[in-house]
């Protein structure tokens, strides 16, 4: 929403922050994770796995972007 929401130095505490704050009231949702500089596929399902203990009933799915600068994008919907 246009607002930055957590920082800190640790990339771990922000993803379960995240996480919990775009998974708050969802139980059956449908979640995307891109992942890209900085990351690999193993790294990526390791943060899909926190978002999956948050929303047992969502669906992800885990895609290389390949995005430059950005390790992860996520789309909670």
């Amino acid at each position: 929403n246009d607002k930055l929401y957590t920082t800190d130095p640790d990339a771990d505490v922000v993803i379960e922050k995240m996480a919990a704050h775009m998974c708050e009231g969802k139980d059956e949702c449908f979640i995307t994770i891109f992942y890209g500089e900085g990351s690999d596929e193993e790294k990526a399902n390791a943060v899909a796995e926190v978002f999956q203990k948050l929303a047992p009933e969502g669906e992800i799915n885990v895609i290389c972007g390949g995005q430059p600068v950005y390790s992860y994008i996520v789309s909670v919907e």
